[in-house]
């Protein structure tokens, strides 16, 4: 027998983590997919939770008015003495499984997904909402139809930051009995304060820089029987806690070794990993200046872009399409050296 919740027919188990199992569901006629979350809520207040989850409902209507890259919630449900959040179904699935279904992922993308983390992040600290467990598994990752290039189909991809705020609904109990005692993979993006029940908005920082770590060197590990993509620099030890344990590592040697030294994203992961919460950047700094970054990474391709039409118009006889390729190169470049 099928199980239903309100009106949502469950139809299959997504994912079960520290803070809730979650389920494929869909309702009515029209068919629609949503994901329902049955939250696990420790020691905490059931009042407490009620009052939360009517906060953030409030904070998200402005958010769906400024298009903000959060998952929304559709609605809450109290059932049998549990809480169910229902949000609309992401088809491509967490940010890790989506970089091991497309591997080809380049630093383009991986520079616009971290311009809507961070946009995400910054938005939630604005509203003195601290996520307290952000990790691969809860930036979620929608898609549609961009359009053809040269007959092939292209989609664009939209980041979506889940499950902000549920760290304190749960209680410190899930983190310090769940965390560090099972191999899950939300330890190894945790900050290194995070393991004495410290949920602050520089712990998110550390959570965000992270994931920007793993985004890049994609290391893989098979944690309880699934692989995940996750920051990696020890074996089998949690990154913050390998920072807590090893002073004298040095970041800028361990990660991101496909970037150099003096590489501006890389000056700023490693100082979003520090292991003093106060040098770490706030969420709006990381946000403006990745937001740079992009700029400038969009401008340089458009100088790449420039150049090829104009030697491409060269070669044909065509030199209109050779001025065309040459004032948009330059243009570009400009924006480069401005940037």
């Amino acid at each position: 027998m099928t199980e239903t919740v309100a009106g949502y027919e469950i139809t299959g188990e997504l994912k079960s983590g520290s803070f809730g199992t979650v389920y494929k569901a869909r309702r009515g006629q029209g068919e629609l997919t949503y994901a329902l979350k049955k939250l696990r809520l420790g020691s905490r207040d059931t009042d407490d939770v009620l009052n939360e989850l009517q906060n953030l409902q409030a904070i998200q209507k402005e958010a769906r008015d400024t298009e903000v890259p959060i998952l929304r919630l559709v609605e809450f449900l109290h059932q049998d003495d549990s809480f169910w959040l229902v949000t609309r179904f992401c088809d491509e699935g967490s940010l890790s499984d989506f970089l091991l279904l497309h591997p080809e992922t380049d630093e383009n993308q991986n520079v616009k997904f971290m311009i809507q983390i961070s946009e995400a992040l910054k938005y939630l600290h604005r509203n003195d909402i601290v996520h307290g467990g952000l990790t691969m598994d809860n930036v979620l990752v929608t898609s549609q139809f961009g359009g053809f290039v040269r007959g092939r189909t292209v989609m664009k991809y939209t980041i979506k930051v889940s499950d902000y705020g549920i760290a304190k609904m749960s209680g410190e109990d899930i983190f310090l009995h769940y965390y560090y005692r099972h191999d899950t993979p939300t330890r190894y993006f945790t900050a290194p304060e995070v393991q004495d029940g410290v949920y602050t908005k520089e712990s998110d920082v550390f959570s965000m820089g992270a994931i920007f770590v793993a985004l890049t060197d994609r290391t893989t590990l098979k944690i309880a029987e699934h692989h995940s993509v996750v920051p990696f620099i020890i074996p089998d030890i949690p990154f913050g806690q390998a920072l807590n344990t090893s002073p004298s590592l040095r970041l800028s040697e361990v990660v991101m070794k496909n970037l150099g030294e003096n590489n501006s994203l890389k000056e700023m992961v490693v100082a979003m990993l520090s292991t003093d919460p106060q040098d770490r950047p706030t969420a709006e700094e990381v946000s403006e200046r990745v937001q740079a970054i992009g700029n400038a990474t969009g401008a340089m391709a458009g100088v790449f872009l420039g150049i090829a039409i104009a030697i491409g118009g060269a070669l044909m006889g065509f030199w209109p399409l050779s001025l065309v390729g040459l004032l948009g190169g330059l243009l570009s470049f400009y924006l480069v050296i401005q940037g």
